[in-house]
């Protein structure tokens, strides 16, 4: 299972007003993957995905973010970091 931080509608909802993508239409977990917090969200301005780096201090982020734009294009928000304890 790839949801290790459960999000209500009202978090996303508060998570992606940062953002200007619209309305939520769905949401939804995303099964597949072994480390992050994967959901796929419909808005009223596209699909998307939302990625939670689970196990990555935030200055690990920039190594992963270069490579996901040009193998998925611009349909992943990546600017979220849990914070690490």
């Amino acid at each position: 299972m790839s949801v290790y931080t459960p999000l209500s509608l009202s978090q996303l909802k508060q998570l992606l007003n940062q953002y200007e993508l619209g309305e939520i239409i769905r949401h939804e977990g995303i099964s597949d993957g072994i480390e992050n917090t994967n959901y796929r969200v419909r808005t009223t301005s596209g699909q998307y995905v939302l990625t939670i780096f689970e196990q990555y201090k935030a200055g690990e982020l920039p190594y992963f973010l270069q490579l996901m734009p040009g193998a998925l294009v611009n349909t992943i928000i990546w600017t979220l970091a849990k914070p690490v304890h």
